[in-house]
């Protein structure tokens, strides 16, 4: 009896982590679903729509640089629970924003509430996942994946209104309320966290975790995201650059999405298998090949591949980043954590002026490759450590058994 009580709490606690996600990517897609319809019944121009899209990634990167440090280890479960139900509240007061002033509120406190729902999720799922010794943490990440996909799909069915607030603003809301009736987020004992995570991983990885310089995943965080931004954002250019005329870019994103999602629900065999941020040293410098590929022969195919490669390279190195961060830390912290987020949000808000003033010189292509080259150059460290950390395993391990023999 006692055993089938706590797997029924361990089934509880992954169940309520996966929706936390889901509840997160379906809120913020609502919101970035209605931003033409919100554009026009407040009558926004050019700047102001450009100053609206950046409050929010900038307002969760100022956050991060205090939610760490302000963040105790009291009420964990509480506050993450507390945080969906802002964000979602917070993307209804967008929808409801009858003035600008209204809307740019609305948007500084849902940047606040999606800094806390990042760190607080993000640290809860690792934490079950140490606690239960199951991999399921990257699948939490395909959850919010297909939170964005429902939003997008009932965007297109729910009839928009220009007139007055957009329908689907207001579902965030139900959705979080009823997810957490159902997916009760409880409180979990964080006791020996950190000695339960290091035996539930493999050697190398703890190895991992403790020999990556203390930058190196800050950077890395920084640059996979603002590759992930310049993805959404810069596709379509990439895909008309040579090809104006062409319906390509619905294709290329939806290549790079599936590959995106079929790592993210294989990723945990594959990361425990293999080890955290493998996948991202092996496949990026597929993608990048097949992407130089591109740029010699301009065949649009050879971009749909490289989108999926890339998805595929992508899908779970920043999870994987966070994963290797919150094995660096003590029990029940979220300084490392939130540290690789501030720089990971801090790459979004750079990344879409950089691509933007880097192509008017050398081309939407060219200044995709240049951030995939820095990409590649932050992979370099990491695959090294890597096959170091492997080396010294495999050599304790001869030494082991060489003792074994002699006694």
């Amino acid at each position: 009896m006692v055993d089938r009580a706590i797997t029924r709490l361990t089934s509880l606690a992954i169940s309520s982590a996966r929706f936390s996600y889901f509840a997160a990517g379906y809120s913020l897609a609502c919101w970035y679903s209605q931003v033409p319809a919100v554009r026009e019944r407040l009558g926004l121009n050019d700047l102001e729509l450009g100053c609206a899209l950046t409050i929010a990634p900038l307002t969760t990167l100022i956050s991060t640089f205090l939610y760490g440090r302000l963040s105790s280890d009291a009420h964990k479960g509480r506050r993450l629970s507390i945080s969906l139900v802002l964000l979602s509240t917070f993307v209804l007061g967008i929808g409801l924003a009858d003035s600008k002033p209204w809307l740019f509120i609305s948007l500084v406190l849902l940047g606040i509430s999606n800094c806390a729902v990042q760190i607080e999720s993000n640290s809860r799922a690792h934490l079950v996942e140490d606690v239960s010794r199951k991999s399921f943490s990257l699948s939490c990440h395909g959850f919010y994946s297909v939170g964005v996909a429902v939003a997008g799909v009932l965007a297109t069915i729910i009839p928009g209104n220009n007139a007055g607030p957009p329908m689907l603003l207001f579902s965030p809301g139900l959705v979080v309320l009823v997810g957490l009736g159902i997916f009760r987020i409880q409180p979990i004992q964080e006791a020996a966290s950190r000695e339960a995570a290091e035996a539930s991983w493999s050697e190398r990885t703890v190895r991992l975790s403790r020999g990556l310089p203390i930058v190196l995943l800050p950077g890395l965080g920084m640059v996979l995201l603002a590759l992930e931004s310049t993805v959404n954002g810069w596709h379509s250019a990439l895909a008309l650059e040579n090809d104006p005329g062409a319906d390509w870019p619905g294709i290329i994103f939806a290549a790079y999405g599936t590959g995106s999602l079929l790592i993210r629900f294989t990723g945990d065999f594959v990361r425990r298998k293999y080890g955290l941020l493998t996948t991202f040293v092996v496949m990026f410098p597929v993608s990048f090949s097949c992407f130089a590929i591109y740029l010699m022969t301009h065949s649009v195919l050879v971009l749909v591949v490289f989108f999926f490669l890339l998805g595929v390279a992508l899908g779970i190195a920043y999870p994987d980043a966070l994963r290797l961060a919150s094995l660096r830390e003590g029990s029940g912290s979220n300084r490392e954590i939130s540290t690789v987020i501030k720089f990971g949000t801090l790459g979004v808000v750079l990344s879409n002026p950089a691509i933007g003033l880097t192509s008017e010189f050398i081309g939407v292509g060219g200044a995709f490759l240049v951030l995939n080259i820095v990409a590649l150059v932050a992979a370099g460290p990491v695959a090294v450590k890597l096959v170091s950390s492997a080396k010294e395993m495999a050599f304790g391990t001869r030494r082991e058994s060489a003792g074994r023999i002699n006694r």
